[in-house]
């Protein structure tokens, strides 16, 4: 193999590796706002829950105040019974009392009625309240493994980069020139690939003879002439 394309792979080798820990950095604050986010909706639909709850609980109380209204109220309309003198007015107050008192019962059963929901819907509520929190736990977990990793990548990329720098000093002008060149119009490596079966290693189409010809002869950087990346005649 040329050398001058052997010292192109090792440069290659240390630019897929930054390049792989660029976007893996990339990656990280997406991830973490999709995880925050996550948590965001978990709390809310435990807020949420818990309001359903608590508006459930504001009607209970003013089934009860209705209850103890009505209630005064017969106890009024009796008071009022004692007073009167014509029976009429005796059996109207009657009346009164009899749909008053008719009225509590209504109400009662209501509030019966509701006192199980609110019952149903606490416990529904811990339960669910407690497979969000672990939700959550978990969602925080990830945010914290992926800041380790984040602090972990920006120390590993300062010196992969120093690498990659050295590795260019070991590259003719001639020929890191042309690597360049392709690493500007195809950020994603590779930018050398061997020629395999008469086709570019990196593209999978076919060179022509002229390109495969010039890999031979090693006269200088030879490109693939669909993909316009630096190819060489591997044995």
């Amino acid at each position: 193999m040329d050398p001058e394309i052997e010292q192109l792979l090792i440069l290659q080798e240390r630019d897929t590796r930054l390049y792989n820990i660029e976007n893996s950095l990339k990656s990280i604050p997406v991830e973490l706002a999709k995880n925050e986010r996550k948590i965001v909706e978990e709390e809310a639909a435990i807020a949420a829950a818990r309001l359903a709850l608590q508006e459930l609980e504001v009607r209970r109380k003013d089934l009860d105040n209705d209850v103890k209204s009505a209630e005064e109220q017969v106890i009024k309309y009796k008071n009022q019974q004692i007073q009167v003198k014509k029976n009429e007015e005796y059996q109207a107050l009657t009346h009164e009392i009899e749909l008053t008192e008719a009225k509590i019962g209504d109400l009662e059963e209501a509030e019966i009625g509701l006192l199980l929901e609110i019952d149903e819907g606490t416990a529904k509520f811990a339960a669910e309240k407690a497979e969000r929190e672990e939700r959550i736990q978990l969602f925080r977990d990830e945010i914290e493994t992926l800041q380790d990793r984040e602090q972990t990548l920006k120390s590993e990329i300062t010196a992969v980069q120093a690498e990659v720098a050295d590795a260019q000093k070991n590259c003719s002008e001639l020929y890191l020139a042309s690597y360049d060149r392709v690493k500007r119009r195809r950020a994603r490596p590779p930018h050398v690939s061997a020629i395999e079966e008469h086709k570019c290693g990196g593209c999978h189409l076919k060179v022509s003879s002229e390109v495969e010809s010039a890999t031979r002869h090693k006269d200088g950087p030879v490109h693939c002439d669909s993909c316009g990346r630096v190819v060489y005649w591997e044995h």
